[in-house]
């Protein structure tokens, strides 16, 4: 049993966020489910360091984010160092300090051949991660697979959908699919 359990650590896919696809959910909206529910399919949810600090930097989403990660629901990956965010942040300077600590995790996980979707919301980010092969999705993208795969119903995906165009969540809900 501990030998499967290993290999499935090892053979986990990760869900590495952004922090508005953090905010959005646990603050703005208020459905922590959304990536909750991923982790009971087997997903791991996760954040840089980077995404860490900006969490904390609001009082509100950190009292809802912190807890969560005491108890390792959301994991915080300490894979790329300083110097390398500063090598990428300069190369990409219309990214925020966060975006690229994601998409550069991202470049680390693919290189090591692990299986991950990074999210990200923000059309520069998207942008670069498409550009250098990033698998990638966004908040929405979310909620809609978890409505495809028959995890929430219509009725609670549309209260989500309701609930982010009224938030500060910027999204075009006529240009996504």
């Amino acid at each position: 049993r501990r030998a499967f359990g290993k290999v499935y650590q090892r053979c986990r896919k990760m869900k590495l966020a952004d922090s508005s696809c953090i905010v959005c959910v646990f603050t703005e909206i208020n459905r922590p489910f959304i990536l909750m529910d991923w982790m009971k399919r087997g997903y791991q949810i996760v954040i840089t360091e980077q995404i860490h600090k900006e969490l904390q930097e609001n009082e509100k989403t950190d009292k809802l984010v912190s807890p969560e990660i005491k108890k390792g629901n959301i994991k915080i990956n300490k894979l790329i160092t300083e110097q390398e965010l500063i090598t990428f942040r300069t190369r990409y300077p219309m990214l925020g300090l966060g975006e690229s600590s994601v998409i550069l995790t991202a470049l680390k996980l693919k290189e090591e051949k692990k299986r991950y979707y990074a999210i990200l919301d923000d059309g520069n980010a998207r942008k670069t991660a498409s550009k250098l092969g990033v698998n990638f999705t966004g908040t929405y993208g979310l909620l809609k697979t978890l409505k495809e795969k028959g995890h929430i119903d219509e009725q609670i995906f549309n209260q989500c959908k309701k609930e982010m165009e009224k938030s500060k969540f910027r999204i075009d809900f006529n240009k996504v699919k």
